[in-house]
């Protein structure tokens, strides 16, 4: 399991940049493209971020806007089952 944490407890665009180097980085087919569907979080956008992208060769997509229960329906089910049983 990888842990991924900074002093603020916030995720930011070290952070993804440090999430895609763990996960597409060195690869044993780095010449393979990757399709990679993210929201729309400004941690995940920045040019730091599709820069270090692209030099991995991931492509980079966003969720379209109230899409999420299609493209994560985990995310979906789980955070709005927690919400219920927390009351929010």
């Amino acid at each position: 399991m990888q842990i991924y944490g900074n002093g603020k407890g916030w995720w930011d665009a070290c952070l993804t940049v440090e999430w895609l180097h763990y996960h597409f980085g060195p690869r044993q087919e780095p010449d393979k493209p990757v399709l990679l569907q993210l929201d729309d979080f400004s941690g995940h956008w920045t040019p730091e971020v599709v820069k270090y992208a692209k030099l991995i060769n991931v492509t980079l997509v966003k969720v379209p806007p109230n899409a999420t229960s299609v493209s994560q329906p985990a995310d979906a089910t789980w955070n709005g089952r927690d919400c219920e049983t927390r009351g929010f």
